[in-house]
C-alpha cells in the first residue's frame, strides 16, 4: 500500500512537471495515472488472493494431519484392546475361543476412521493396518472359529499394525511441531 501511494505521488509529480514544461494535456496525465493506479490495484489484489490461497491450502493440510492423527489413535486403541484379549487368551491353558460366549471384537473405530487413515498412509502401511481387520473377518472371530495358531497369527498382525500406527502418529506430531516452530 505504501508503495502504491509513493508510486501515485511520483506519477502525479511527473505529470505536473510534464505539464509545466511541455504543455501536455491533462487527459494524458489523467490516463497515465488511471492506468498505473489500476495496475497497482490489480497487483495488490493478486498478491492478497495468492496469500489467501496459500493460507487455505495450509489449513487443509493441517486439518488432514489432525484427522489422520485422530484416526490413527482411535484405531490403535481398538487394536490395543484386541491385542490384550489375544494375549490373555493365548496364555490360558487350555486355549479356549471365544473367551466368553457373547464375545466379539469391536471394530467401530476402523469402520468410522479407516477412510481418513487411508488418505495418508502409504500402500504398504495401509496393508499392514488393514490386515488384522481382514483376519478378524476371515477367521469368523465372532462366531468362535479361531485356533490357537490362528490367534498367534492375528496377534502378530495386530502388533505390527500397532507399530505402524504409532510410527504414523509420531511422524504426524513431529511434522506439526516443526510447522508450529516455523
Amino acid at each position: 500500500m505504501i508503495t502504491a501511494s509513493m508510486l501515485s505521488v511520483a506519477i502525479f509529480m511527473a505529470a505536473k512537471a510534464g505539464e509545466s514544461g511541455s504543455g501536455q494535456s491533462p487527459f494524458v496525465s489523467t490516463l497515465v495515472g488511471a492506468v498505473v493506479g489500476g495496475a497497482v490495484s490489480l497487483g495488490t489484489t493478486l498478491l492478497v488472493e495468492r496469500q489467501r490461497s496459500k493460507n487455505a491450502q495450509k489449513a487443509d493440510v493441517h486439518r488432514d494431519e489432525i484427522t489422520t492423527r485422530l484416526a490413527a489413535r482411535l484405531i490403535a486403541l481398538e487394536l490395543s484392546e484386541i491385542e490384550s484379549v489375544l494375549h490373555v487368551v493365548l496364555k490360558q491353558t487350555p486355549f479356549e475361543w471365544p473367551p466368553t460366549p457373547d464375545f466379539h471384537f469391536r471394530t467401530a473405530a476402523w469402520e468410522t476412521h479407516a477412510a481418513d487413515l487411508a488418505k495418508t498412509l502409504s500402500g504398504a502401511d495401509w496393508q499392514v493396518v488393514a490386515l488384522p481387520y481382514s483376519s478378524f473377518q476371515y477367521a469368523n472371530l465372532s462366531s468362535g472359529v479361531l485356533t490357537q495358531e490362528a490367534a498367534r497369527t492375528v496377534l502378530a498382525e495386530t502388533e505390527y499394525a500397532l507399530t505402524v500406527l504409532r510410527s504414523t502418529s509420531e511422524k504426524s506430531e513431529a511434522a506439526e511441531d516443526s510447522n508450529a516452530a516455523a
